[in-house]
C-alpha cells in the first residue's frame, strides 16, 4: 500500500470515530433546543426581546464538532445601544437564571467580560454576552467577532461540504499530538484556526504537506488576501508571531496569535513524521499505565525540584494559568541568573493542588565559587586586592593566567534556598500569594514521588519524565 493509500485508509478510520452518529446528533440537538428555549423564555419574561437575540456559535453551529467532545456556546447578542455594564449584568443574570432553571450549578467565569458556565445532561454549556454589530470592523468587544467566524466557516463549508470531514480529521490529529486548544494552558491551535487551515489548504493532508516546510516566524497566511501586494516582511514584524494567519473577517487580527513557538514546532515535527510514516497513533495515542518503579528511579537519578501549593478557589482558569506561567518564567530566569541551568519545566494543576516542576543540571552548589578580578591594568585592581587580601573567608587572591582570582563561599547551598528567597518577591494575585505563603512545599528528587498518591499527577509526571512525543509510545 502506497503512502497516499495509507493516509486515505487512516482518514477513513478516523472519520468513523469523530463523526457524530444520528443518535448523538439528536441528543445534542435536543439539549441545544432546551437551552435555547429556556434562555428565550427568560429574555421574553424580562422584556429584553428588542435588545437581545440568542444564537449558538462555535463548532456546534458550524457542525465541525467531534463525536463525544461537543460544548454548546450560546451567545446573547445585545443591541449596540446597551452600555457595557448593562450587558455584563444582564448577561450574567440570564445565564445564572437559565442554569438554575435547568437544575444546574451556574459558575461565573471571566474573559473579556463575565459569562456563565454550567453542565446540563453531561454537556458543558457557556452563555456568553456580546454585541450584535453589522460587520466585524465595528466590534465593540473581542467576542463580537465570533458570529462572523461562524458565518464565514459555514459559508465555506456550504461551498465545499467535504471540508467538514477534513476539519474533523485535522482537529483529531491536533488533539492527538496535544497541540489543540488556544487557552493559555495549552498555547495551541483554536478550533477556528484549525477550520481556517483546512479551508485554505482544502484537505487534511495538504495542511500537513504545507506545515512540514514551515519555518517559525516566517509563515504568513492571508486567506482573504487582505494584504495583497504588501511586503510580508513588514507585516510579519507588525504581527510578531511564530505563525500568522490573518483572520478573514478582521484583517487586524492574527487568528494564530495564541500558538506558542513550542506548540507550532511540535505540529511541524508531527507533520513531517506522519507524512514519512503514517499511523493511527497520531490520532489515538496509546494509553499509558503508570510505572511507579520507573517514576521513582527517574526522580532519584535526576536533578528535579518541585514547588507545590494548594489551588485557590473561584479563580478563572485562564487567569490562574497566566499567573502560573509568569511565575514559572520568573523562576527560570532566577535560576539561570544564579548559575543553575534549567533543562525543562512544566506545570500541573488540579482542583486540589498545583505543582511546578523544574529539571536542572544540578540541584546543589559547590562550597566555593571562582570570582575573577579586574585586569592588571585596571584602576579597580587596587580596590579588589584591598577587599580580599585580609578576608580570611576566601582563598586568594592569586593569579590565574593574567587575572587576580579568589575562591569565595557560594551564596546558596542549593536550589531550594534560591527558590525560597526569590519566590515571595514575584508578583502574583492575592489569592495565589496566600497559597504560596501558607501551604508552600518545595521538594527534590525521589521525595516528589509522595504526590503520586494522586494517579493523575503521577501519569502526568511519568509523561514529563519520559518527554516522548505522544505518537512514539
Amino acid at each position: 500500500m502506497s503512502g497516499i493509500d495509507t493516509i486515505l485508509s487512516i482518514k477513513e478510520k478516523v472519520l468513523k470515530g469523530v463523526t457524530p452518529s444520528e443518535e448523538e446528533r439528536r441528543k445534542i440537538d435536543r439539549i441545544a433546543s432546551e437551552i435555547l428555549s429556556t434562555v428565550n423564555n427568560i429574555i421574553k419574561e424580562r422584556g429584553y426581546e428588542k435588545i437581545i437575540k440568542a444564537e449558538f456559535e462555535g463548532s456546534y453551529a458550524k457542525d465541525t464538532w467531534l463525536s463525544g467532545e461537543v460544548d454548546l456556546d450560546l451567545f446573547l447578542l445585545f443591541d449596540a445601544s446597551v452600555n457595557i455594564q448593562e450587558l455584563r449584568e444582564i448577561g450574567v443574570e440570564i445565564g445564572k437564571k437559565a442554569g438554575y432553571m435547568l437544575k444546574s450549578t451556574p459558575i461565573e467565569q471571566y474573559a473579556t467580560h463575565p459569562y456563565i458556565q454550567f453542565y446540563y445532561d453531561g454537556i458543558k454549556i457557556e452563555i456568553i454576552p456580546a454585541y450584535r454589530v453589522s460587520s466585524a470592523d465595528k466590534i465593540m468587544t473581542p467576542v463580537d467577532r465570533t458570529p462572523f467566524h461562524t458565518s464565514y466557516v459555514r459559508k465555506k463549508i456550504s461551498e465545499n461540504p467535504q471540508l467538514k470531514k477534513e476539519i474533523r480529521i485535522l482537529k483529531k490529529f491536533l488533539k492527538g499530538i496535544e497541540v489543540y486548544g488556544a487557552e493559555i494552558k495549552v498555547g495551541g491551535f483554536s478550533g477556528y484556526l484549525t477550520e481556517l487551515l483546512a479551508i485554505h489548504y482544502k484537505s487534511f493532508e495538504n495542511v500537513l504537506l504545507a506545515a512540514k516546510n514551515w519555518v517559525p516566524w516566517h509563515v504568513f497566511i492571508d486567506i482573504s488576501q487582505h494584504y495583497r501586494g504588501r511586503d510580508t516582511k513588514d507585516l510579519m514584524k507588525y504581527f510578531n508571531s511564530p505563525l500568522i494567519v490573518i483572520d478573514p473577517v478582521d484583517k487586524n487580527r492574527n487568528a494564530a496569535a495564541a500558538v506558542t513557538l513550542k506548540k507550532l514546532s511540535e505540529f511541524i515535527i508531527a507533520s513531517k513524521s506522519f507524512l514519512l510514516e503514517p499511523s493511527i497513533k497520531y490520532f489515538y495515542p496509546q494509553t499509558l499505565n503508570i510505572d511507579h518503579e520507573r517514576v521513582r528511579y527517574e526522580l532519584a537519578r535526576r536533578q528535579i525540584v518541585s514547588i507545590k501549593v494548594d489551588t485557590p478557589k473561584n479563580v478563572n482558569e485562564e487567569i490562574l494559568w497566566g499567573q502560573l506561567k509568569r511565575i514559572k518564567s520568573s523562576l527560570f530566569r532566577i535560576m539561570e541568573s544564579n548559575k543553575l541551568k534549567v533543562f525543562d519545566s512544566t506545570i500541573w494543576v488540579s482542583d486540589d493542588f498545583i505543582v511546578l516542576l523544574f529539571e536542572l543540571e544540578r540541584l546543589n552548589f559547590p562550597p566555593l565559587e571562582e570570582h575573577i578580578g579586574p585586569p592588571l591594568y585596571s584602576k579597580n585592581l587596587r580596590d579588589f586586592l584591598a577587599k580580599y587580601n585580609r578576608d580570611k573567608n576566601v582563598v586568594g587572591p592569586f593569579i590565574k593566567d593574567s587575572r587576580p582570582v579568589v575562591l569565595r563561599k557560594t551564596r546558596y547551598n542549593n536550589v531550594v534556598e534560591v527558590i525560597s528567597e526569590y519566590l515571595p518577591k514575584i508578583k502574583m494575585s492575592k489569592d495565589l500569594s496566600t497559597k504560596f505563603k501558607d501551604g508552600l512545599e518545595i521538594l527534590t528528587g525521589e521525595k516528589i514521588y509522595k504526590y503520586c498518591s494522586n494517579s493523575n499527577f503521577c501519569l502526568f509526571l511519568q509523561k514529563w519524565l519520559t518527554r516522548k512525543f505522544p505518537w512514539i509510545y
